[in-house]
């Protein structure tokens, strides 16, 4: 009797690790181990800003970036490139104590994600989703504070 209880504990005990295993690589969630954690894309965009590192933060786009204004992944380099050599990337610091991340349908959206440099503070709204195994800057939207 002991020996048939511990079997079905055992078995009851695999079935939920299974089942637990199975709905973290099926859910597009913010934090989803399947497809990394949009958190660490965010803080990556950060250290990309304060190193004022154009190639990391291009890096961290996905190839259909888009933007109103600048257009396309090229069009965001440009603009980084420009505000660089204009030293807005000067002395930059990040305040990671307030970024929010949201889930929106398959996105995440993190906001508000601050920015200080020499010339003022900066704050972002980035539009994430998964692609290739991790979370990619579909869409950004800045203000200047």
């Amino acid at each position: 009797m002991k020996t048939t209880c511990t079997r079905m504990l055992l078995a009851c005990a695999a079935l939920a690790l299974i089942a637990t295993l199975s709905a973290c690589t099926t859910t597009p969630d913010a934090a989803s181990p399947a497809r990394g954690n949009a958190g660490e894309t965010v803080e990556a965009w950060g250290a990309g800003l304060v190193a004022g590192d154009i190639n990391a933060l291009i890096a961290l786009c996905s190839d259909d970036f888009e933007h109103p204004k600048w257009g396309d992944i090229e069009g965001l380099r440009a603009f980084l490139t420009d505000a660089k050599a204009k030293g807005l990337f000067d002395g930059g610091t990040m305040s990671p104590n307030y970024i929010r991340l949201r889930n929106d349908g398959g996105a995440t959206i993190a906001y508000p994600v601050e920015f200080k440099s020499s010339t003022g503070p900066v704050v972002f709204e980035l539009t994430l989703y998964p692609e290739r195994n991790t979370w990619k800057i579909f869409r950004l939207r800045m203000e200047q504070k």
